[in-house]
């Protein structure tokens, strides 16, 4: 069971010089996950967080493609996986190191659509409003 999702755009940006200590606050919370005996859904905790030895493979193994440029920059984003998880809380973890204004759009499989907005170091959930004027 669970919630399909499925990617319909992004705009990401994290800079080169931020990956290292992005992949230290994402272990920070895979610890405090453990700690707490807290799952977290479609993530194998010491796989997938606690042995990356970079933030790419992370994000891969938490079931995002990572697009870098030519400086080591990652800018864009790619969800492979199919099933909503905790994803809002994993982004959290690191949204201090998403360049401002960065965000993820995703759609579920009964059409409702939302961003991951990454602002003031924070990720929210932000919902469209429809107008049918």
């Amino acid at each position: 069971m669970g919630y399909c999702i499925t990617m319909s755009d992004s705009k990401i940006f994290i800079k080169n010089e931020v990956k290292k200590d992005a992949l230290k606050a994402l272990k920070i919370f895979g610890n405090e996950c453990i700690k707490n005996n807290k799952d977290l859904r479609w993530v194998n905790i010491k796989y997938d967080i606690l042995e990356p030895e970079t933030l790419e493979e992370a994000l891969e193994n938490l079931r995002y493609e990572c697009e870098n440029d030519e400086f080591g920059n990652i800018i864009d984003l790619d969800f492979c996986g199919e099933k909503l998880g905790d994803d809002l809380e994993i982004f959290n973890s690191i949204a201090k190191f998403f360049n401002e204004g960065s965000y993820i759009e995703m759609y579920g499989e009964d059409g409702c659509s939302w961003r991951w907005i990454f602002k003031d170091g924070q990720c929210n959930e932000v919902y469209p409003k429809i107008n049918w004027d």
